[in-house]
């Protein structure tokens, strides 16, 4: 009798063991494979004010996805010219069944003042999903009012053109 309840256990044991795998197993392929997810696409602009060119102004980029906040500068050149690269998170999960949405911004900082430049949420891991598909460089007035604009599915804040 004690041998057919030591192997009853063992038997429940093992199945519980098996059948967590398997809805663990069936969790993660709902939630989708891992991928690279975008979370800045390449950023190249000019920055001017009153239509002359911002030298020398520090431009900060942020994404945040879920938790995880990315920051880097960078500072116009003599022309206004301005520069990041594009700015991937490997190994991320994009499915239907998390919230995917990147916050982003720009802001420069110039001669003691603030500015923010650009506010989007990306909802997609995509490259240059934030121009719509297509890369498109960026002219940024910095004497112009931010906007809210709808440009393709995405809606922006911004006082930048492309």
């Amino acid at each position: 009798m004690k041998t057919v309840l030591m192997y009853a256990l063992y038997t429940s044991a093992i199945m519980a063991v098996l059948g967590a795998g398997l809805v663990w197993g069936m969790v993660m392929m709902a939630m989708g494979p891992k991928q690279n997810a975008i979370l800045f696409s390449k950023v190249e602009g000019r920055l001017v004010f009153n239509g002359e060119p911002v030298k020398g102004a520090k431009i900060i980029r942020k994404s945040q996805l879920y938790k995880e906040i990315t920051e880097d500068i960078t500072t116009t050149n003599e022309y206004g010219v301005f520069q990041f690269p594009l700015k991937v998170r490997p190994n991320t999960r994009i499915s239907g069944l998390n919230h995917f949405s990147i916050s982003q911004t720009l802001t420069v900082l110039h001669e003691g003042k603030t500015y923010d430049i650009w506010h989007h949420s990306k909802m997609d891991g995509a490259e240059n999903s934030e121009y719509g598909g297509e890369f498109k460089p960026l002219l940024c007035e910095l004497t112009q009012a931010v906007e809210h604009k709808k440009i393709g599915g995405g809606t922006y804040i911004t006082n930048c053109v492309w």
